[in-house]
């Protein structure tokens, strides 16, 4: 398995939360996350950061890259995770941070290998009854 990175960060990451910058005033163009997809899936990447790059929808081909253990997606203006996020099966760490999301898909109970997700600043009112099956969730910071 390659270990390969693979991270546009545009704000502070951590090793445990990435913390927000200064907005950008252009946004990753649907063309270049296209491309990053394609980069992360030639190569393999276990991790895909896009912390901060203005995105407010995910591309079906994101979640072809199940091969994916770490998905960074905070600092971004997402209002909706597709159900289709029970594809990345590999998923350990999920950052969602800092969105504007107000529900999770139910299938992110499908996700059994989780063990870290993030989730403050954003509008989340409830989590899926489906939550509770993940039995390696280590920590879920939601406010």
């Amino acid at each position: 398995m390659s270990l390969f990175f693979l991270a546009l960060n545009r704000c502070a990451a951590t090793i445990s939360e990435p913390h927000c910058g200064i907005p950008l005033l252009i946004s990753m163009n649907n063309k270049e996350l296209l491309e990053i997809i394609k980069q992360a899936a030639k190569r393999q990447a276990t991790v895909l950061h896009l912390f901060n790059e203005g995105l407010t929808a995910l591309p079906p081909e994101l979640f072809k890259l199940s091969q994916l253990e770490e998905l960074g997606l905070s600092c971004n203006q997402l209002t909706t995770i597709s159900p289709a996020i029970a594809k990345l099966s590999q998923l350990k760490v999920l950052y969602l941070s800092n969105n504007q999301l107000t529900a999770l898909p139910s299938a992110i109970g499908k996700l059994s290998y989780l063990k870290f997700l993030y989730l403050s600043g954003n509008q989340l009112a409830a989590l899926p009854s489906q939550f509770s099956k993940l039995s390696r969730l280590e920590a879920n910071t939601h406010e």
